[in-house]
């Protein structure tokens, strides 16, 4: 009985029209079909056939729009609109429970689960300064219909259900920056420095089970904001290559609160790691180092200013050699 097989299908085509509409305007149009045959069946056999069943057979046109106009020799502005949709897994959708031992709660599936439709919209300017150089700043919004989202039930176990929603929204800008350092010294010639930065704001709707609880909350596993930053060599000539990233990402959801108690989440961290390559031959050597700074993994909620703490651990730093062999 707490098993269910399922099988999922998805049949597509796609047309593109690219045309060139003035001397510095381009654009790219077009639209995909899918089609979706997704169904799902517990094991159950004493649970009537339709009561056990979770299905989605529809089809969808999915249209898109993009404008590219140069305004210069090595930038360009950009604006695309496009529809896309995200469909529930299989555990999503199928009528089964499991449990969850890091919340305690039993999972339990929604037969009745729709597909979510999401508007796109973006904007965009770039700025290629040099090849493999770029300066750009985007803006994006996106606007979901039927998202899929999680509440808990009323009921003497702590039950977790996937449902649909009416309405979420995801907007904000992103910063992407990627430059040579040649132009401090020539002994930096092969050294080059990339970043980006986003700035998001999600709001999903919410089905209150308690007064207390918001009329909005984030995404689950959405972070307000990300900061990714490369230092990045490369010497062909020596066949050496090394990279040392840092990635630094913002609160997130993680579970939410029940029966209004403060919802759970995931608190900022950044992450240091580094990989050097070196090639000798058909031989190559790989060494790399994850996790050099060793942050905590903290999950806590807050309650007017003060933190509780649900969990915090060190996942430690690693470290890897590698040895490969190139037949020619």
């Amino acid at each position: 009985n707490n098993a269910y097989t399922g099988n999922n299908t998805v049949t597509a085509g796609y047309a593109m029209w690219k045309t060139k509409i003035t001397s510095h305007l381009k654009m790219v149009a077009g639209a995909r079909y899918e089609k979706t045959d997704l169904e799902v069946i517990s094991g159950d056999e004493n649970i009537d056939i339709e009561e056990r069943t979770g299905a989605i057979n529809q089809g969808d046109v999915l249209p898109v729009v993009n404008l590219i106009y140069a305004t210069g020799e090595k930038s360009n502005f950009r604006a695309a609109y496009s529809k896309t949709l995200a469909r529930p897994n299989m555990r999503e959708i199928a009528p089964f429970v499991s449990y969850d031992p890091l919340t305690a709660s039993f999972i339990i599936g929604n037969t009745d689960l729709k597909r979510t439709l999401v508007g796109n919209y973006d904007l965009r300017w770039e700025w290629f300064m040099n090849p493999g150089e770029i300066v750009a700043v985007s803006a994006y919004y996106k606007d979901f219909t039927d998202p899929i989202s999680s509440r808990y039930l009323p009921s003497s176990n702590t039950e977790i259900k996937f449902i649909n929603v009416d309405r979420a929204k995801v907007y904000g800008i992103e910063l992407e920056f990627r430059k040579s350092l040649q132009f401090l010294s020539p002994r930096f010639k092969n050294l080059k420095f990339s970043s980006n930065l986003s700035l998001i704001n999600s709001d999903v709707d919410v089905v209150k089970t308690s007064p207390y609880e918001p009329e909005t909350r984030p995404f689950e596993g959405q972070a307000p904001y990300i900061v990714n930053a490369a230092l990045l060599y490369d010497n062909s000539i020596n066949n050496v290559a090394a990279t040392l990233s840092l990635n630094y990402i913002g609160d997130r959801l993680r579970f939410l609160g029940q029966d209004g108690a403060p919802d759970i989440y995931d608190r900022a961290r950044g992450q240091l790691d580094f990989n050097l390559q070196k090639k000798f031959g058909q031989i190559g050597l790989s060494l790399t180092a994850q996790n050099l700074l060793n942050s905590d993994f903290v999950i806590s909620s807050d309650y007017k200013g003060k933190e509780y703490l649900y969990s915090r651990f060190k996942a430690g730093t690693s470290y890897s050699l590698g040895v490969s062999y190139s037949f020619r």
